[in-house]
């Protein structure tokens, strides 16, 4: 091995053929590694380390530096200053240290690590494993599957392409799984998380968190704190757990329940299944044939006067509960009356011939005027929020620069003369009034409404009996990390996570891969 030294200029020293080591010392240099495994050390100044081919080992020392690793699986270390690291081909370990570091793992199954600093971090091709570190960090995955880990800090963390597993961790953090099956975790302090795209399993954990489930079927659960669900397109599966949780299903037939805590649930568009299970809860389900349980505690629930709206209420208390009215409708204007056939034991409610409510196994002569209160909410649910914008999108690499040859040394410059001083200039006439005078703001114009969707076909009134519990899909088992034990050890495979939105509660702290 080739033990090569440069000076306290500003150096261009190239390597050989063969396993070389290359410190650079001060100035601002170029170094490149060229044939063989290579130690390039940058020290002070501003420096380029080019690797080359093999596995190289690129340390950046002091000051803004920038790292290419080239071929070969190469260890990159940014050190102090704001660093430019890329890792090239190959499976890479890059650390940005200190500074407010960019960092690219490019192509192969990388270990990329902001640590101190605001960093951007992105995985590049292959399955990469990505984390912030400390401070406030923003993360894309890119393609193929990636693990991305927050840490410390208000993170943003994008998945974007495959089947990626977000784990947010301490601090307020955006996390987006982009298009496939992902994973999200929000860890502590309070989260917003976008499944986006694919079949997504979403937990809040602890802190008042905002989920969305995005575009496909979803498994979303709050966990600890008042949380705010929504289930958005196809059929999701929502459970609110601790708190007092705000649920909507949103399109598709979905299954909601509460858990723990005074939860208002609303199953919007479609034919849904709502549980309140414990305390006092409020279920409203909105357009089409909904089936309500309050479970324990003082219930609200919420008849809904659209076309398509049917509730099936199948644990009314008349002791302890209460049916509330839309905006549009009174007591004066519904008949209430006993079932008759398979419905003899029932309480239809109904209005103009439609049939607005079901109490299962309540006698027509419980259901008062008593009952029922105005609640003042339109008859039909308002869609589901569009969640918050996705993140910045994933920065262009800085293409691997030319590397520039020893430089010129610079002459003495020729001193300045002492300039004439000069004399006193004419005061500035005082502005006119334009700007200090009030101006009118421009008043910010309303926005448009969204517009209501559209409801769905009136059922049928025969026997309605409530549709069968949807069963939770099955255990997603969340992909170890291998291979990828240089700088820190990994475990060999991450436990799998059961989900269930009727079981609260479960396992969601994140793997330990970095000690």
């Amino acid at each position: 091995m080739a033990n090569i030294f440069g000076t306290d200029e500003d150096d261009s020293i190239p390597g050989t053929p063969t396993s070389d080591r290359i410190r650079a010392l001060d100035g601002d240099d170029t170094v490149l590694g060229e044939g063989g495994d290579d130690t390039l050390e940058g020290n002070q100044g501003l420096d380029l380390l080019l690797g080359g081919d093999g596995a190289d080992s690129l340390l950046g020392g002091a000051d803004n530096d920038t790292l290419v690793g080239n071929n070969g699986r190469d260890l990159a270390f940014g050190g102090v200053g704001d660093d430019c690291i890329r890792g090239g081909l190959g499976n890479d370990n890059l650390l940005g240290e200190d500074g407010n570091d960019t960092l690219f793992g490019d192509a192969g199954d990388d270990l990329v690590s902001g640590n101190k600093g605001f960093d951007i971090v992105t995985g590049g091709t292959g399955n990469d494993s990505i984390r912030g570190g400390e401070d406030d960090d923003s993360l894309f995955g890119n393609a193929d599957d990636d693990y991305l880990y927050g840490d410390t800090g208000k993170d943003s963390l994008s998945g974007d392409r495959g089947s990626d597993q977000l784990f947010g961790d301490d601090g307020e953090d955006f996390l987006t799984g982009g298009d496939g099956e992902d994973s999200l975790f929000g860890g502590a302090d309070n989260d917003i998380l976008n499944g986006d795209f694919g079949n997504d399993q979403i937990f809040g954990g602890k802190g008042n968190d905002t989920a969305f489930g995005g575009n496909s079927s979803d498994t979303i659960q709050g966990n600890e704190g008042n949380d705010s669900l929504f289930g958005n397109e196809d059929n999701d599966f929502i459970f609110g757990g601790k708190g007092n949780d705000t649920i909507d299903g949103g399109f598709g037939d979905d299954s909601l329940s509460g858990g723990l805590g005074d939860d208002s649930i609303l199953g919007s568009f479609g034919n849904d299944n709502l549980l309140g299970a414990e305390n006092n809860d409020t279920l409203f389900g909105g357009e089409g044939t909904d089936t309500l349980t309050g479970g324990s505690g003082s219930d609200f629930f919420v008849l809904g006067a659209g076309a398509g709206s049917l509730s099936i209420i199948t644990d009314y208390d008349d002791a302890q509960d209460f049916i509330g009215l839309p905006s549009n409708l009174s007591f004066g204007d519904l008949q209430v009356q006993q079932g008759n056939g398979l419905n003899r034991r029932d309480t239809i409610v109904s209005i103009g011939g439609k049939i607005l409510a079901i109490f299962v196994d309540n006698p027509s002569s419980l259901i008062t005027v008593d009952d029922f209160v105005d609640t003042g909410i339109s008859p039909t649910p308002t869609p589901t929020p569009t969640p918050t914008p996705t993140p910045t999108p994933t920065p262009t690499p800085t293409p691997t620069p030319t590397p520039t040859p020893s430089s010129t040394p610079t002459p003495t410059p020729t001193p300045t003369p002492t300039p004439t001083p000069s004399s006193t200039p004419t005061p500035t006439p005082t502005p006119t009034s334009a700007s200090a005078s009030t101006a009118t703001p421009t008043p910010t114009p309303t926005p448009t409404p969204t517009s209501t969707a559209t409801p769905t076909p009136t059922p049928t009134t025969s026997r309605l009996v409530p549709p069968p519990q949807i069963s939770p899909p099955a255990t997603l088992p969340l992909s170890g990390i291998s291979d990828l034990e240089l700088l820190w050890p990994m475990p060999g495979q991450t436990p799998g996570i059961g989900i269930s939105p009727l079981i609260p509660n479960p396992s969601s702290n994140p793997p330990s891969l970095w000690p």
